[in-house]
């Protein structure tokens, strides 16, 4: 159930599921039709189109996709297409090209956050593998499961386990820039997507 149709079962007004429409028609004619996923940081200049592009949206569009287009096989192959461009440009299976503000230790396999910012990311890694995870759901391969596993392995590696803490950044000795710049709604978005991410495995019986 999406928030829209919720608010709209409690408050009797359709104006909140029109809301959900019109948002989603912008999405698809402002953004999937052209592929410009612009990155909308507080920190960040609005730029040109494709100059700085993120996956944020992108996976909240596979999200809403695989929960509400299920038996839609255009919108499907939709699915699977902004997949591949999420992991094509911001995912670090391996070693990672290091930045010149960014020196020293990169830990991968990771999310990059947006072309401003292509560092190694908690956030950025836990929404990817939340979208992994809906597309295993969506077409049982087992090749998503896998990659949200391994997401999900550097997220625990990650973790500092004497308090919990997940460094925001990914970088520098002991991940010392992670610490220093944290940003706590990283901290419970990719804490929140691992305890969904626990209860999927157990229920699976992964």
């Amino acid at each position: 159930m999406t928030f829209s149709v919720l608010f709209t079962k409690k408050t009797g007004d359709e104006k909140w599921h029109e809301l959900e429409i019109g948002h989603f028609n912008y999405i698809v004619e402002a953004r999937l039709k052209t592929f410009n996923w612009e990155g909308q940081f507080e920190d960040i200049k609005v730029s040109g189109n494709y100059a700085n592009l993120t996956h944020f949206t992108t996976d909240a569009m596979i999200n809403y996709i695989t929960k509400h287009f299920a038996n839609d096989e255009k919108m499907i192959d939709t699915a699977t297409e902004l997949m591949r461009y999420v992991e094509d440009q911001f995912v670090l299976w391996g070693e990672y090209p290091k930045r010149k503000w960014h020196e020293g230790l990169h830990f991968t396999p990771a999310g990059l956050e947006q072309y401003e910012c292509y560092d190694p990311i908690c956030s950025s890694t836990s929404a990817i593998m939340d979208a992994f995870i809906n597309m295993y759901r969506l077409k049982k391969d087992r090749l998503y499961l896998e990659k949200a596993l391994t997401l999900g392995d550097t997220i625990t590696r990650m973790q500092v386990p004497e308090d919990g803490k997940i460094p925001t950044f990914w970088m520098g000795e002991n991940c010392s820039y992670g610490h220093k710049n944290f940003w706590i709604n990283c901290q419970i978005g990719t804490a929140f997507s691992m305890m969904k991410f626990a209860e999927f495995i157990e229920a699976e019986g992964i």
